[in-house]
């Protein structure tokens, strides 16, 4: 099913050009296509605001892979950074795939708001 033009998930990729090479023609095939729903929008973006602030004004970053596995998220990345931006960057998608385990990918409130 090809995503709408709408799509948080292109909007979301849009928004961290540096993150993400995107297919104009068809973005929902380009690396690192999000493979969840719109509650875990909120842990992606911190998650790579984050790796926005680890990268160096020289080094490359690209999300390969973001999905779920197990009920949590899954990061693939490939990049050409330093040992300390490596370091920053696993720091930041360790917390972003730990924060998905306690996290509502549905983002649809339950009754009563809880």
């Amino acid at each position: 099913m090809a995503a709408t033009r709408n799509d948080w998930r292109i909007e979301f990729m849009q928004a961290h050009p540096r993150l993400f090479e995107i297919m104009q023609d068809e973005p929902e095939l380009s690396f690192g296509y999000p493979l969840c729903r719109e509650g875990w929008r909120d842990v992606l973006e911190r998650m790579c605001r984050r790796i926005e602030g680890a990268l160096r004004e020289n080094e490359t970053f690209e999300f390969v892979r973001i999905k779920k596995k197990f009920g949590t998220l899954r990061i693939q990345w490939e990049g050409d950074i330093s040992d300390e931006t490596g370091r920053r960057i696993r720091e930041a998608i360790n917390l972003g795939e730990a924060r998905s385990a306690c996290t509502c990918e549905i983002s649809v409130p339950r009754d009563g708001g809880t």
